[in-house]
């Protein structure tokens, strides 16, 4: 694959991740302020901050994470690597950005900062962003397939590895 569609592909991943981000978010707090309430009797009595409370750690934690992706190399990474090693490279860098996070909360003192959603909106994240990476990464491979990231190949020669050159390219272009 060009170097230029692979960075198109890292760019894809990258608001990709934003987004992830975003659905995480909205999702963990949905889940905080309504279905775990419903779980927990103990969590019940406690009260749930509005979103504005949230956005501020919505903020810091997304540029915590995506500090970590880029950090980590997440977004140097080829359209044609294994669903496996995408999520353990997710999975290492959420972790990774969990951890920053809840220091930084420390050091600023957010104490009435749930860590139940932290954790939650963290975990989320790992399984939104790993599937959206990977249908990006299914739809950049089917388009090298069709040859969408193709050049123009002149081949030079003759005889029988001229022919095997020119099959395999043929063969995968």
């Amino acid at each position: 694959m060009l170097k230029y569609y692979r960075h198109q592909f890292n760019f894809v991943c990258v608001l990709a991740d934003v987004g992830a981000l975003a659905l995480s978010f909205f999702l963990a707090y949905a889940a905080r302020r309504d279905l775990v309430p419903l779980l927990v009797e103990s969590l019940a009595r406690k009260p749930v901050f509005g979103l504005d409370f949230y956005l501020p750690v919505f903020v810091l934690t997304s540029l915590v994470v995506l500090g970590t992706l880029f950090g980590t190399g997440a977004y140097r990474e080829h359209p044609g690597l294994p669903l496996s090693l995408a999520f353990l490279k997710n999975a290492r860098a959420t972790g990774i950005a969990l951890l920053l996070t809840l220091a930084l909360a420390y050091i600023l003192k957010l104490e009435r900062m749930s860590r139940l959603f932290l954790v939650f909106f963290m975990l989320l994240f790992l399984v939104i962003s790993t599937a959206v990476k990977h249908a990006v990464a299914l739809w950049f491979r089917a388009g090298a397939q069709r040859g969408r990231y193709g050049r123009g190949v002149v081949l030079v020669g003759a005889g029988p590895q001229a022919f095997w050159v020119a099959r395999k390219l043929l063969d995968r272009p």
